[in-house]
């Protein structure tokens, strides 16, 4: 039931009285609201003396974070996530023994607190989706039971803590959709415990940190759109549980390794300087479902044994130096929508078999040196072809191609 912010107001105001009269009760060690209130977070939050768990997210909260409320030398517990809260966080004064902060999907500006630093037993801070800039202060990365960092969709500046996960058991990276410079921190996968890393769209110069090559539990990279260069840690293709790597808008370099985890299931790579062939070797990346590999430097055929990744929905191989014939048991491709070979050398004719992709909407072979005739076939599938496409080939019958 909606409250008016007086009545609010008051409720916080009773609740803090009561509290600090019976500081000593385990049931008043808890604030738990999400009945759409509204209006702003009294000071006097700061006498609930009790106070462990703090939870008024996902409200329409207003107004600044009382400064006040990292008084409560027992609270462990903040989620004020989902409000709308502006203003700066304000600085810890006595609650040290902080655990979780989420303050994310806000209105907050300002920095963080260089206070945070000092909040030893914390393992999750959440600020993401706010308005906040300045510098992540380096104090973070040496928090020791650090585990999830989500400060992304901001606009903070400068390098990320260059300690981060060197001395924590750090799980959950994600700092994207900011301004930030410099390298990846070395660490980051010291403790082996990493599970993402997701620092897209950001200014970010250097490698890959070779740490990464030695994450057992890591899941997803995502660092596209950034000015990351050199080789991709060899460890890293390899790592057991990783499902999703988006290097794409970069300068990275290097070959395609043989063999990747056998659980990858989208490989995105466009827009940078990889070279060499495709291996006969991508035929053991059964799980691979979208291969995005347009623009880089790969010469070479399309290897026959890259029909056998039977799940793929999109391949983009465009803009490279790929030359040769299109494979000859691409029928094999029955869930692919998304087929991008244009602006090769790729040369012969166009499989009969691509009339029998039913799922396939997108289609371009422009700009290479195919020949012969546009098979009568593909009219069987509603195709959004690319005009170009029909450039230097005959057709008997132009009407059996559907655009």
């Amino acid at each position: 039931m909606a409250q008016s912010p007086l009545t609010f107001t008051a409720c916080l105001a009773c609740a803090a009285s009561t509290l600090a009269a019976t500081a000593s009760l385990a049931p008043s060690q808890h604030l738990l609201d999400t009945s759409n209130l509204n209006g702003e977070i009294p000071d006097t939050i700061g006498e609930m003396e009790a106070l462990v768990h703090l939870d008024l997210a996902k409200n329409n909260l207003s107004g600044k974070i009382p400064s006040s409320l990292f008084l409560p030398k027992n609270l462990s517990i903040v989620y004020l996530y989902r409000n709308q809260l502006s203003g700066e966080i304000p600085r810890v004064v006595e609650a040290l023994n902080i655990d979780v902060i989420d303050l994310s999907d806000n209105k907050l500006n300002g920095t963080i607190p260089e206070d945070f630093g000092r909040l030893r037993n914390m393992s999750g801070l959440s600020l993401f989706s706010n308005q906040l800039s300045g510098k992540i202060p380096d104090s973070i990365g040496r928090l020791p039971r650090l585990m999830i960092l989500k400060l992304f969709t901001n606009n903070f500046l400068g390098t990320l803590p260059p300690e981060l996960g060197r001395y924590s058991k750090l799980e959950e990276l994600q700092v994207s959709s900011n301004s930030l410079t410099g390298n990846l921190p070395e660490h980051l996968c010291d403790n082996g415990r990493l599970i993402g890393v997701v620092a897209f769209d950001n200014n970010l110069t250097g490698k890959l940190p070779e740490s990464l090559g030695n994450c057992s539990y890591l899941r997803i990279v995502s660092v596209y759109n950034n000015n990351l260069s050199g080789n991709i840690p060899s460890g890293l293709w390899k790592t057991l549980d990783l499902s999703i790597l988006l290097l794409s808008d970069n300068s990275f370099t290097g070959k395609l390794p043989q063999s990747v985890s056998t659980k990858l299931s989208r490989l995105e790579m466009s827009n940078n300087k990889f070279s060499g062939n495709i291996p006969d070797g991508v035929s053991s990346w059964g799980n691979l479902v979208v291969f995005e590999a347009s623009n880089n430097l790969f010469t070479g055929i399309i290897p026959n044994k890259l029909t056998a990744l039977t799940r793929l929905t999109t391949l983009l191989l465009d803009q490279n130096r790929l030359s040769g014939s299109l494979p000859s048991d691409i029928i094999s491709w029955n869930r692919l929508n998304t087929l991008n070979l244009s602006r090769n050398e790729i040369s012969g004719l166009i499989p009969k078999e691509l009339g029998s992709l039913a799922s396939l909407t997108d289609l371009d072979l422009s700009e290479n040196q195919l020949s012969g005739q546009i098979p009568p076939q593909l009219g069987l599938l509603k195709l959004n072809i690319i005009q170009s496409l029909f450039q230097s080939f005959d057709w008997e019958d132009p009407n059996t191609i559907r655009k």
